[in-house]
């Protein structure tokens, strides 16, 4: 028996969550269209009202959550008035309640730094460095004792994307906003946990961490047992079992079903940049935001048309860039942008921009429709690919991968990642634009619970995904629980390989050494040889001994992993560290996708571009 100590930071948030919203003439309007004009399903109201889709949703989270109507038992998703609903029609509009209430709170968050999980206090029972000084194990004192296990997470930052799950909240509530997570102790705290080498168990880990750290705590365990025999004789009596167990409604706090059309997969550059044109000159009506690692200005000319069209339709348009790219001097992206923001004073809409790299390496594009918001995520830079180029999925060579997404909750959770992705105390973007998305996030959180009614028109012939959005480290997290369920099949198309034994060698050769089940298929795409270098033969082989294939595809620039019907798709490199040395927080954006038809199509797509999986 190993005893392990894990080093802890801790984090204050304060946030504020809102109940309810104002109730206006509109809800009146449509509660007692409900009871004279015989309404039952959403569109029926369109068919009364003549309003957008998504204002009814709106009006209907709020008559919902006053309990004013109700959700039918059947298929097609109608709505019922309920008996406090036929009540409120006839009382005076004076008397009705305000709608809205509004409560700030404060929580505790932490994150362990040997690989970054974060957790609530509540659910894990730590201690301080003094109390570890003052227990012993026989003669020795917990803490010269204990396996103090590596800090390797350095960056000490945290976002408001990462934390906004972790937020204690009652049932109708919702966040309306996160203020960025404050340090307020380091390695003060720790985790005592004791490792049964023997039995494979870790005594005194959460539940929520048994996946992504239980193999790697055994691993360290074996290694300190190994060089302090003496050590690894006794366990440590203070270690409990853990603090309150998570809810599965908190648990799946994140995680969404809903129906994923392939069509919502783009695979071409041709795919991108007419979704881009669209959503520009066409579709967007009061938001738009276009995340880029990069912005090359000798690629926008035509994008800078469309955006100007935005501008003129009376659109808000944020354009957020990353990097530095080496063919632009930051001077000369800073008077781009200075140039075309006079430009946008003379029409209706509003730009927003950073002048300065946010370090980002995240690619989005969100914006709101007639029928609601709408985001793309994946790996395509939106501000840098020329538009010029003609490609048809016959043509699919790996370059990108994109999945648009609809549903509410998805939306809700980018939009606080928008917010809370770019410091915006060191560049110029504006200072309302993190609390213009949080309120689009609040907004957004209305409509989960109505928005079941909306799967229900899609086809029945669409699978159910279960989906959610994956945040920086989760990523090397996710990563491992896959790999430790693999059974078929495992796919890694990284745009970048770093060989090295803490990146691609802990991310993915590990894992699979010590599986126990042989893969089926496994392969590995890359398409940037400079990184590899002449690493290149080595890192083959070491995939080959553990029966993969590793092919370079020239241009393949997506970021995907798939193990059996699990994938994710990202800007995120599975198989590399920082891709730009940067020392800041990570700032990277996934999707992670179980079951349903979009893991197998992209199986299908990529292997079919490898040479080693053809035939």
């Amino acid at each position: 028996m190993v005893t392990l100590l894990l080093p802890l930071n801790r984090y204050q948030v304060k946030y504020e969550l809102a109940e309810g919203r104002p109730y206006s003439k509109l809800d009146q309007l449509v509660l007692r269209a409900f009871k004279e004009e015989g309404a039952k399903t959403i569109q029926d109201l369109q068919n009364i009202f003549c309003l957008p889709n998504r204002l009814l949703v709106e009006v209907l989270v709020t008559l919902a959550q006053a309990g004013w109507i109700a959700i039918g038992n059947n298929k097609e998703g109608s709505f019922i008035l309920t008996v406090q609903g036929t009540a409120v029609l006839d009382t005076p509009e004076d008397k009705l309640p305000p709608g809205t209430s509004i409560r700030s709170e404060m929580a505790f968050i932490l994150m362990e730094r040997f690989t970054g999980g974060l957790v609530s206090p509540n659910e894990i029972i730590y201690q301080n460095t003094n109390q570890l000084k003052d227990n012993k194990i026989y003669e020795k004192t917990v803490w010269d004792s204990g396996c103090k296990l590596p800090i390797k997470i350095i960056d000490n930052s945290l976002g408001i994307e990462q934390v906004q799950h972790l937020l204690r909240r009652h049932g109708g509530e919702r966040i309306r906003f996160i203020a960025p997570p404050v340090l307020v102790s380091q390695d003060y705290y720790w985790l005592a946990m004791n490792a049964d080498i023997e039995q494979q168990r870790v005594i005194g880990l959460p539940d929520y961490w048994e996946g992504s750290l239980k193999q790697l705590l055994l691993e360290k365990a074996e290694e300190f047992a190994q060089k302090h025999p003496e050590l690894a004789k006794s366990s440590y009596e203070g270690v409990r079992s853990g603090g309150r167990t998570r809810p599965t409604s908190e648990v799946s706090a994140g995680t969404y079903s809903t129906k994923i059309d392939l069509n919502d997969l783009l695979l071409t550059h041709t795919d991108h940049f007419q979704h881009l044109k669209k959503a520009l000159t066409e579709e967007a009506k009061k938001d738009i935001l276009i995340a880029s690692a990069f912005l090359k200005i000798e690629n926008l000319s035509e994008v800078e048309e469309w955006v100007m069209k935005a501008l003129e339709r009376g659109v808000n348009v944020s354009l957020l860039w990353g990097y530095r790219d080496t063919n632009n001097s930051q001077k000369r992206t800073k008077e781009w942008l200075e140039e075309l923001q006079k430009k946008a004073k003379k029409t209706s809409g509003n730009l927003q921009f950073n002048k300065e790299p946010t370090d980002s390496h995240a690619k989005l594009l969100i914006y709101d429709t007639e029928e609601g918001y709408q985001a793309y995520l994946g790996s395509y830079n939106w501000l840098s690919k020329p538009t010029k180029v003609e490609a048809t999925l016959a043509d699919f060579d790996g370059s990108d991968v994109t999945l648009r997404l609809r549903h509410p909750g998805l939306l809700a959770d980018l939009c606080r990642s928008v917010a809370g992705l770019w410091d915006t105390g060191q560049n110029s973007l504006s200072s309302n634009a993190p609390g213009h998305w949080q309120q689009i996030a609040a907004d957004l959180q209305e409509q989960i619970d109505l928005d079941k009614t909306d799967e229900m028109q899609k086809p029945d012939k669409l699978q159910t995904s279960t989906v959610r959005i994956v945040h920086a480290r989760e990523h090397e997290a996710l990563m491992r629980q896959y790999l430790q369920k693999a059974q078929k099949r495992c796919l890694v198309v990284s745009h970048q390989i770093d060989p090295d034994k803490e990146v691609a060698g802990f991310r993915l050769i590990n894992p699979l050494q010590k599986h126990s089940n042989d893969l089926e298929s496994l392969m590995v795409l890359y398409g940037d040889k400079e990184r590899l270098g002449q690493k290149e033969t080595d890192f083959r082989q070491q995939v080959a001994e553990i029966k993969g294939v590793l092919e370079y595809k020239q241009g393949c620039h997506s970021k995907v992993f798939i193990v059996d019907e699990r994938a994710i798709i990202s800007s995120y490199n599975f198989l590399s560290g920082d891709p730009f040395n940067k020392a800041k927080r990570l700032k990277e954006i996934g999707i992670s996708i179980e079951g349903g038809e979009v893991p197998a199509k992209l199986w299908e797509v990529f292997s079919a571009l490898s040479d080693g999986m053809k035939g």
